[in-house]
């Protein structure tokens, strides 16, 4: 009951793998809910929402945490293969990303042309997770961008994420390698921790703008980590816990949770006939403070980029602790179910919202929307969002009972298959020597997409073959948008004839010039 009390998941050392990984914290789901809501708020116009972009923070810390957390569970189980999990990872995000470029594309050059150029200039680096690293280039600044806007900017969450999965995956399984007890890797990952933050003020302290501090994965690498380091936290809980168990049967058991650490965990007061735990008061004052920085922060505020965003993941992990435990008041709060439902669609609703606010919102409207007005477009984005996600997102496998969790199962099953295959034309000698690689390369992959539905795989190469083209065709896209607008609004092409023809206008019009 130690863990469990201490508001912890209490899943017990010798459980099976698939036991272990299956469980979905809806606690999480409605923090996922609350995040997205703060981003998609964000980025309204007006928005009263001035640091809802601290959900890319919460966002942040839980992919940290489950990333963590089955990473570790695929170790300790002996399942742990690199190129499974990185496989894992592309398989969760780039169907839905690349169906993102197929739909955002076509909308973009059909509605709003004017945004054309930048579509075409971050589709390619988008569909490939660089798109990060390209605004760093360019120096492009989050909160200060030029011209109109990419309906693409926002996916530089997602190749961060990809990013640190390709490098925290390999970083981790060094780590368990090397460090010498569980203390020498909590002590890594905190240096990693501050290393990170420290980089991120620097970054920002020493350029012409916070672009880098705000885009590269050395200086957001900090709140993935923190996430990481609580899936940590909570492994050794779990067997304080086994070892707390064993100890009461009379087995031996080296490792102990501390009696000051015990007395706090287990401390709960009462709320009426509601029972609190310190992991429920903690939370509650992080999400507290999170919502008051959703109003009151800025993203130009040079104390966010001096320890400020490695704080807000330290309160986002508070809250993330408190809803592994079923029995807490946060999980039970958060775990509600419109919560849950706007949570589980949050990826698809995150990917969606840019492109259609731009689009619903141009920079030639000058009257302010209705209330009902604002309600319509959020009926939009739900409905776009819930069709993304059932069409697209979830998996064909788990209406079935989720067989290729993991991914671990099909991929060593398809290996072995493969070996037995190749011993056979070993004996036979009536199949070529390279079958045995043919069949290892195309077995995970035949797999892979079979778990994908059929409108998944059609978005899926449509936007593969979109970012490809966007990227390599030597194609004069000003002109492009130009034209279209032009179709759409006759008015511009008057505006830049009559501009042609003013002595006193010395610019002629350009498809910048007008937002459709």
């Amino acid at each position: 009951m130690l863990a469990r009390s201490a508001g912890f998941n209490t899943s017990n050392a010798t459980t099976s793998h698939d036991e272990r990984i299956s469980p979905r914290f809806r606690g999480i789901d409605g923090l996922r809910a609350l995040a997205i809501i703060a981003i998609v708020a964000y980025h309204a116009s007006p928005s009263p929402f001035s640091g809802g972009f601290l959900g890319v923070t919460t966002f942040f810390v839980i992919t940290g945490f489950l990333m963590t957390r089955s990473i570790e569970h695929a170790w300790q189980s002996g399942r742990f293969r690199y190129v499974t999990m990185i496989r894992k990872r592309l398989i969760r995000l780039w169907p839905m990303l690349l169906s993102s470029i197929a739909l955002t594309v076509p909308l973009i050059y059909l509605l709003a042309p004017s945004l054309l150029p930048k579509t075409q200039s971050d589709a390619l680096p988008s569909a490939v997770f660089a798109v990060n690293w390209v605004y760093i280039l360019r120096k492009v600044p989050y909160f200060a961008a030029a011209g109109l806007p990419s309906p693409f900017t926002p996916l530089w969450f997602i190749a961060v994420i990809m990013q640190f999965a390709i490098v925290w995956t390999a970083l981790l399984w060094l780590l368990h390698r090397v460090c010498r007890s569980r203390a020498w890797l909590h002590g890594a990952v905190w240096f990693m921790i501050i290393l990170s933050s420290i980089a991120m003020a620097w970054s920002a302290s020493h350029g012409d703008d916070t672009t880098h501090a705000y885009y590269g994965l050395d200086t957001r690498a900090a709140e993935m980590l923190v996430g990481a380091e609580l899936a940590l936290m909570l492994d050794d809980t779990a067997a304080w816990r086994a070892a707390a168990e064993a100890s009461a049967e009379g087995t031996p058991s080296a490792r102990r949770m501390p009696v000051w650490l015990s007395r706090v965990l287990n401390w709960h007061g009462s709320l009426g006939s509601v029972h609190v735990g310190m992991l429920d008061i903690a939370a509650m004052v992080s999400l507290m403070v999170l919502a008051v920085g959703c109003f009151t922060v800025h993203g130009d505020d040079a104390w966010m980029y001096r320890g400020g965003f490695t704080g807000a993941a330290l309160l986002s992990a508070c809250i993330v602790a408190a809803c592994t435990s079923a029995d807490s008041l946060t999980d039970r709060v958060l775990g509600c179910a419109p919560l849950v439902t706007i949570g589980s669609r949050a990826f698809a609703l995150y990917l969606v919202h840019y492109p259609l606010l731009e689009v619903m919102n141009p920079a030639t409207r000058t009257a302010d929307l209705p209330w009902w007005g604002w309600l319509v477009e959020a009926l939009i984005l739900c409905t776009a969002a819930e069709l993304l996600y059932r069409f697209v997102e979830r998996p064909l496998t788990r209406e079935h009972g989720d067989k290729h969790e993991g991914l671990a199962q099909p991929l060593g099953m398809a290996n072995r298959g493969a070996d037995n295959q190749s011993s056979l034309s070993d004996t036979t000698g009536t199949m070529p020597p390279f079958d045995s690689l043919r069949r290892r390369v195309s077995a995970p992959v035949i797999s892979t997409v079979s778990s994908l539905r059929p409108a998944a795989r059609v978005l899926s190469v449509a936007g593969l073959i979109t970012a490809v083209a966007l990227g390599v065709v030597p194609a004069n896209w000003q002109e492009i948008s130009y034209r279209r607008a032009v179709m759409l609004r006759p008015e511009i092409a008057e505006r830049s004839v009559s501009r042609l023809h003013d002595p006193h206008h010395g610019k002629s019009a350009s498809p910048q010039d007008e937002s459709i």
